[in-house]
């Protein structure tokens, strides 16, 4: 009896490969990168209500939660539960904020709202763009200086437009 050679091909051409890095796949100009370096300056836990003590599986990191869940507010307005939870398993930039953890279900999201979060959403929401606000302030009145207060001084010359400004003064 004659055997018959099977090849079958267990891949598809249009597989993923593992593991994705994340940053070569996310542009620079992103808004998750500036999202999440201002959510890092800013003390998270005042929003988180006491913890109680627990047995039982880990629980997610607060933190990454509630990143997922501003910046899906901030990304789509109002987003449903099972939005996020579809978001957190497609969008690679969710993915990014959670950091390799697996993808919270809708219930873990709703329990987190509802039994963690000391405040509503809406005033976090509100904290953190007033924060940011005046951050951009803060950066723009640090770059609209003029530089003569940098040029001028003992033993400095000063700077052309002073010059400028001072003959046009004078006559």
């Amino acid at each position: 009896m004659r055997m018959k050679k099977i090849t079958k091909n267990n891949y598809t051409p249009i597989q993923l490969k593992l593991p994705v890095d994340y940053t070569k796949i996310i542009e620079i100009n992103d808004p998750v990168y500036t999202f999440n370096e201002v959510m890092n300056h800013i003390d998270l836990n005042r929003y988180f209500a006491e913890k109680e003590c627990r047995t039982g599986r880990p629980r997610y990191d607060s933190e990454k939660l509630l990143k997922v869940i501003l910046f899906a507010f901030m990304e789509h307005g109002y987003a449903s539960l099972r939005e996020i939870e579809k978001l957190c398993k497609t969008d690679i930039r969710f993915m990014w904020i959670l950091d390799d953890t697996k993808a919270p279900s809708f219930m873990t999201i709703s329990n987190f709202i509802n039994n963690e979060l000391s405040c509503s959403l809406e005033k976090i929401f509100a904290d953190t763009t007033n924060i940011l606000k005046y951050l951009i302030e803060c950066y723009y009145s640090a770059i609209c200086i003029r530089p003569r207060y940098f040029t001028e001084g003992p033993g400095r010359p000063e700077s052309p437009v002073d010059s400028a400004e001072s003959k046009s003064l004078q006559y």
